[in-house]
C-alpha cells in the first residue's frame, strides 16, 4: 500500500489514525500507516488531535516514585514545578545543577573506547530519510566520515553511568508533572558530532524542526562535553511548542531565514553550557542541533512520552539491564516498561 500523506483526505487520515491508536492500545503496536497518518494531522490541526488524544493518557495518574533522586540531590519538588512552569511557558529549561564531573568524565572515556555506527550523509536537502552504516568505528574528530556517529540503545546499556540516569527518579517526577500523566520511558539515545564540510546537515537534525514519533512527550539533552556557540549548541525558538505559524505547519526541515524571518530574535536560543548540563525541552516546538564549526560534541537524551503509540524503535536486551533497577521496574511498571524482561 503506498500512500503519499499529503495528498490524502483528512477523513481517510484520522480513520488509518483511530485503527492504528485502538491497535496499539491491544497490542503494543503502532501500524506504520497510522504513525504517518498522526504526523499529517498534527500539521493539519497545529497539534490539536495530539492534545486531545493526550486527555485519554492523562486518566492514568501518575504513581509517586518512592526513591530519592540520587544524581540530582539539590532538586526538590517546588523546583520541580518552577521546572515545569517554564516548559509551560518556553518550551525548554536549563537545570542549575550538573552532574559531577568524575561521573561524566568516567562516560567520555567509554565512549571515547567503543565503536559505533555513523549516519551516511545524504546530498538531497531538507530530506527526513536517515541511513546508517552497518560498520562501526572509534569516534574521530580530527578526520570525521559522518557529521554524526551514534550508539544504539543496547549499546547505551552497556555504559553503568548511563543506566544509572535512565532511572534517575528526578526525570521521571519532571515527566509526570509535565505530560500529567504516568509516562513511559521509550527511547534513550546518544552520540557524537563533528564539524563537516562546515554547514549543516538534514539528516542529522541540523536544520530547524519539529519531532513529532509520539503524541506529546519530553526530552532531556545532558551535554557530556563543554559546548559554546562554535561546537553544535542546541536551539530552540522560545514558545513554538504551543501552536506555529501556518507557513510551518509543514512536515520538513527549516532554514535559518526562516525562522529569522519569522521569530523575534530574542525568542531564538541559542542554548550553550558546560558538561554535565541538563536541558529540558518540549521538542515539539521549533529547534536543531547547530552544525559543529571546531571541537566535538557529545550528548545523552532520554525521552518520555504519554504513551507508546507512534514511532516504533527497535527492541533492547533486557538481560544488560543492572538487577539492582528491578525494584524501581516493578514499583513503575508502566513508566519502565521497556524493560519488562528484567
Amino acid at each position: 500500500m503506498i500512500l503519499k500523506y499529503k495528498n490524502t483526505s483528512s477523513v481517510v487520515l484520522f480513520i488509518l489514525f483511530l485503527y492504528g491508536y485502538f491497535k496499539h492500545l491491544i497490542f503494543n503496536k503502532t501500524p506504520y500507516h497510522s504513525y504517518r497518518a498522526m504526523r499529517e494531522l498534527f500539521v493539519r490541526t497545529d497539534g490539536k488531535i495530539n492534545d486531545s488524544f493526550s486527555f485519554f493518557s492523562q486518566l492514568r495518574k501518575a504513581k509517586k516514585t518512592k526513591y530519592p533522586n540520587k544524581l540530582l540531590k539539590d532538586i526538590n519538588s517546588s523546583e520541580i514545578e518552577n521546572i515545569v512552569n517554564n516548559l509551560d511557558v518556553k518550551g525548554f529549561y536549563i537545570l542549575d545543577q550538573k552532574l559531577p564531573e568524575e561521573y561524566v568524565e568516567e562516560i567520555i572515556q567509554q565512549a571515547r573506547t567503543t565503536p559505533i555506527s555513523y549516519v551516511i550523509p545524504q546530498n538531497e536537502k531538507k530530506t527526513l530519510k536517515i541511513e546508517h552504516a552497518d560498520k562501526k568505528l572509534l569516534f574521530d574528530s580530527v578526520n570525521p566520515i559522518s557529521p554524526r556517529y551514534f550508539f544504539t540503545m543496547n549499546e547505551i546499556l552497556d555504559f553503568k553511568l548511563l543506566q544509572e540516569l535512565l532511572f534517575e527518579p528526578l526525570f521521571l517526577q519532571i515527566a509526570q508533572k509535565y505530560l500529567k500523566c504516568e509516562p513511559v520511558l521509550d527511547l534513550f539515545a546518544m552520540w557524537w558530532s563533528a564539524p563537516f564540510h562546515n554547514k549543516a546537515t538534514s539528516e542529522t537534525a541540523q536544520e530547524y524542526h519539529f519531532d513529532m514519533d509520539k503524541l506529546k512527550f519530553l526530552k532531556f539533552f545532558i551535554y557530556l562535553s563543554d559546548v559554546d556557540s562554535q561546537n553544535g549548541p542546541h536551539m530552540y525558538v522560545e514558545g513554538s511548542h504551543k501552536s506555529l505559524d501556518k507557513k510551518f505547519l509543514k512536515d520538513q526541515r527549516f532554514s535559518d531565514e526562516d525562522i529569522e524571518n519569522s521569530f523575534d530574535p530574542k525568542l531564538v536560543h541559542e542554548l550553550t553550557a558546560k558538561k554535565g548540563t541538563i536541558i529540558v525541552a518540549d521538542t515539539r516546538g521549533l529547534h536543531k542541533g547547530q552544525a559543529l564549526m571546531k571541537g566535538e560534541r557529545l550528548i545523552f537524551q532520554i525521552e518520555f512520552s504519554n504513551n507508546l503509540f507512534g514511532m516504533q524503535y527497535s527492541d533492547i536486551n533486557c538481560d544488560k539491564v543492572n538487577v539492582k533497577y528491578n525494584q524501581k521496574i516493578s514499583n513503575n511498571p508502566y513508566a519502565y516498561q521497556l524493560f519488562k524482561g528484567v
